[in-house]
């Protein structure tokens, strides 16, 4: 029996459409040097229109091509993300390698209006939306400070809250613990991001702290 290598002209508008989508978001993410960028973002949403196309010549294979999508695209998502103490890293950029599996899954059923939609709101909150987090970040608020002291004097435990004070911002002792000479103390900062963060560069460069989070 011969094989139709032959494509319809729908599944190819399918394929050049999720193609084009997933390079705008990819060049976004390419500017911004993240380490998924622009093949990486072009080949999920191909991929995805690709499973989505090939779930239509099955037989009541549809939800279940598109849920194993989902959850293969979240593998790949939760591998972009790190954690460390200094905070969570790539959860936009694993957003972003979600919503652009959407895209795909939207084109291969041939929502093509849909896709460019979702396309261009996922570039205007990626491109614009970040004066806005700018501006959320003047506001006050609220951090768990914990600050360990080579010296466990109490001068240097009231020194660490002036200088906190000098920043213009406020605490509140949540705990202390003393270990091998060393103390521990934990605190509740508010303030602005801002002087947190020159707060946080005062503490690199006392002696007396040897660590903090």
């Amino acid at each position: 029996m011969p094989v139709d290598f032959t494509l319809p002209i729908d599944e190819l508008i399918s394929i050049g459409v999720s193609v084009f989508c997933g390079a705008l978001l990819g060049i976004e993410r390419e500017y911004r040097n993240k380490s998924t960028g622009l093949r990486t973002i072009m080949l999920i949403c191909l991929g995805s229109t690709v499973f989505t196309l090939v779930s239509h010549h099955g037989a009541d294979t549809d939800d279940r091509i598109a849920a194993n999508i989902i959850t293969g695209i979240g593998f790949i998502g939760a591998g972009v993300i790190f954690k460390d103490k200094m905070g969570v890293l790539g959860l936009t950029t694993a957003s972003v390698i979600w919503a652009a599996a959407a895209i795909g899954m939207t084109a291969g059923v041939g929502a093509y209006s849909l896709s460019l939609i979702t396309t261009a709101t996922v570039l205007a909150v990626l491109l614009f939306f970040g004066k806005i987090e700018e501006w959320v970040n003047t506001l006050p608020q609220n951090l768990q400070l914990t600050v360990t002291l080579s010296d466990a004097s109490p001068v240097r435990l009231a020194g660490l809250e002036s200088d906190i004070r000098q920043y213009r911002l406020g605490s509140k002792r949540l705990g202390t613990t003393k270990n091998k000479g060393c103390i521990r103390v934990a605190f509740q900062v508010r303030g602005r991001a801002g002087d947190i963060a020159r707060l946080q560069q005062h503490l690199l460069e006392l002696e007396y702290v040897t660590d903090f989070y």
